[in-house]
């Protein structure tokens, strides 16, 4: 072969070589580097997917104490005021503590904000009287949820002596409740009216008829 043709044949070598790199050999890397970060990608979603449904099943789990912890929290501040239930629970509470309670009465309503969260707020007073351990005792039971159940916060709290061993003591807190739409109104009964005379009536200074009297007396 001819120096030409060796030149020749070396130059289709190197345009073979060329053409086999970008053709075949680019695309080809290229594909595959594509598919390599595919596969990455791929391969961390799936370990964030593992993780979450870890996180998922880690959550179902706890599903009966969060649900618990749900309903003690909706206890303590229901939706409505619900006054009428928190004054058995106040008075059943006297009762088992032994106090006598001689008051029991609700504040117009408020709404005030705690933590950005609105609530409606309703201030009760309460004046109780029994002896020093029976008053110990009712506090007791009145912040213990398991005997009663509405959060209530106090707010001042008076006491004297009554007769021994009794002391008189007033007690104020505040209820809440989460619906601030509609407050609940406190209902102030109104006095009576006068009865007026019937004008049938009999006149007191009518003294009869003294024929009827003669009958009876006779």
């Amino acid at each position: 072969m001819t120096r030409i043709g060796w030149i020749l044949t070396g130059l289709l070598c190197v345009l073979l070589a060329v053409g086999w790199y970008f053709l075949l050999f680019q695309p080809t890397s290229e594909d595959i580097e594509v598919v390599r970060a595919d596969t990455e990608t791929t391969l961390a979603q799936a370990a964030q997917e593992r993780a979450r449904a870890e996180e998922l099943r880690a959550v179902r789990q706890r599903a009966p104490e969060a649900e618990a912890t749900l309903a003690a929290g909706q206890t303590l501040i229901p939706e409505e005021s619900a006054i009428p239930a928190l004054f058995r629970q106040l008075q059943q509470a006297a009762d088992d503590a032994g106090v006598r309670m001689t008051t029991l009465a609700p504040s117009a309503p408020s709404v005030d904000t705690r933590e950005d969260q609105e609530l409606a707020v309703v201030g009760v007073t309460m004046a109780i009287t029994g002896s020093y351990f029976q008053i110990v005792d009712l506090a007791r039971r009145i912040e213990d949820p398991l005997l009663t159940p509405r959060a209530l916060q106090w707010r001042t709290a008076s006491l004297s002596p009554a007769e021994y061993p009794e002391l008189s003591v007033t007690l104020s807190g505040d209820v809440f409740s989460r619906n601030v739409e509609e407050l609940p109104t406190i209902e102030v009964e109104e006095p009576e009216e006068p009865i007026e005379d019937d004008e049938d009536a009999d006149d007191p200074d009518d003294q009869g008829d003294p024929d009827d009297e003669l009958e009876l007396e006779q």
